[in-house]
């Protein structure tokens, strides 16, 4: 859905947003969100009998993480998630807090409040920290 205001709030592609704000920022030359620009690039999905199938996609889900790029271009955006930009330091500030849960250690607690039994894991979220 904010994909979608925002191609009507500034007039421009979901593809074209991304190329201005984030690939072109931190030099993502070889990521885009548009299947067509990487086709013959994009490793083929394999059933259990190992038959291909087509990849998955759905353009009402693009917005929603269906960008596709390759390990150099993602480990520059990985870096410069570490780095002081003010724009990606501001995704890591916290933003959430409980008696439970705090959501940039959540993972953490989930995996420390786990235990496994009869091969099923459950959580314990109302045991103090």
């Amino acid at each position: 859905m904010l994909g979608y205001l925002l191609e009507i709030k500034t007039g421009k592609s979901n593809e074209e947003l991304l190329n201005e704000k984030i690939f072109l920022k931190y030099d993502m030359r070889f990521t885009t969100s548009e299947l067509k620009k990487v086709k013959d690039l994009v490793v083929q999905g394999r059933d259990s009998s190992g038959n291909i199938i087509p990849n998955w996609r759905s353009d009402i889900l693009k917005a929603a993480g269906g960008i596709l790029s390759n390990v150099t271009d993602l480990t520059k955006y990985v870096f410069a998630n570490f780095s002081n930009d003010s724009i990606l330091s501001f995704q890591r500030q916290k933003t959430y807090s409980s008696d439970y849960y705090d959501l940039q250690q959540m993972s953490t607690e989930i995996v420390q409040k786990a235990q496994i039994t009869n091969q099923r894991w459950h959580l314990r979220a109302n045991q103090s920290k």
